[in-house]
């Protein structure tokens, strides 16, 4: 029988098919890339703002567990050094603190806050171990905003007397006129983290989106006058004004004292979020 011989050959693309197929997949990743870009910006988001609301509900636990207190921070403008005794809180029900020398000082917010995250294992014998506990996972992985590209270690306490609080990596900075200890005169009517004091918390703000201050490390956002909103501490007192215009493409995550997080827009909507008391 007479073999028949099968032609296996194929027809080739041409050039201009090819170039079509290219041509093509550009287009369809010059619309996917903005789209998946845009998708995982959201998930930041909502990420952040979930982060918010278990730091909001952390700091409420700490309260209800100290005398309506939440963790004290800022720049403490106390007669002497930052410890519980002069601070007025000799029983130490107040506040957390660590020990240092002998000393108690107040705990920074990370710390204070960790046993109401589910964190483990933080330390309070030593200044060096509350520093280095402020690394561990369980506290970054709430305390840094996933879209926070490049975290920054800042502080959130110190004194008039030389004495800065250890460093941490943290992406939120505290309301300093809610947080804040003065016992000077005059007087800004900072709350000293009483809940008690506030008298309106769904519209005083806790914790939001901010930066180290350049100045000192601090993660705070300062005003002297506690009626005032993140919309005056942004526009008025820009020198002092530590949020993050940048993280959220001009809109800043933040959380409230009655436990909620929102997200607001820069400038427009800052107006929604007061220092201490609103009126």
């Amino acid at each position: 029988m007479a073999s028949r011989e099968i032609n296996s050959s194929r027809r080739a693309f041409t050039l201009v098919e090819l170039l079509t197929v290219v041509g093509i997949v550009a287009v369809l990743i010059g619309i996917l890339v903005p789209v998946v870009g845009s998708a995982r910006k959201k998930a930041n988001s909502v990420k952040c703002l979930s982060n918010l609301r278990q730091l909001a509900a952390a700091g409420l636990m700490h309260a209800n567990e100290h005398q309506q207190h939440l963790p004290i921070a800022g720049h403490i403008w106390s007669p002497g050094i930052a410890s519980s005794l002069n601070i007025g809180d000799v029983a130490r029900l107040r506040y957390r603190y660590f020990a240092e020398g002998g000393i108690f000082r107040p705990m920074p917010i990370q710390g204070a806050l960790a046993p109401y995250l589910g964190v483990t294992g933080f330390r309070n014998d030593s200044y060096a171990h509350v520093e280095a506990d402020l690394d561990l996972e369980g506290i970054r992985k709430i305390f840094i905003c996933p879209a926070d590209e490049q975290p920054a270690k800042g502080r959130t306490n110190q004194d008039s007397y030389g004495w800065f609080g250890p460093m941490g990596y943290n992406s939120y900075a505290f309301n300093d006129a809610a947080l804040g200890f003065e016992d000077i005169s005059p007087s800004y009517g900072r709350a000293r983290g009483n809940l008690k004091r506030i008298t309106s918390p769904s519209q005083v703000f806790f914790l939001a989106d901010g930066l180290p201050r350049p100045s000192d490390g601090l993660l705070t956002i300062f005003e002297r006058a506690p009626d005032l909103t993140l919309y005056n501490a942004f526009m008025i007192d820009r020198a002092f004004a530590s949020l993050d215009q940048n993280r959220h493409q001009k809109k800043v995550n933040v959380c409230f004292l009655d436990g909620r997080a929102e997200t607001l827009v820069i400038p427009d909507t800052l107006n929604l979020a007061y220092l201490s008391t609103s009126k």
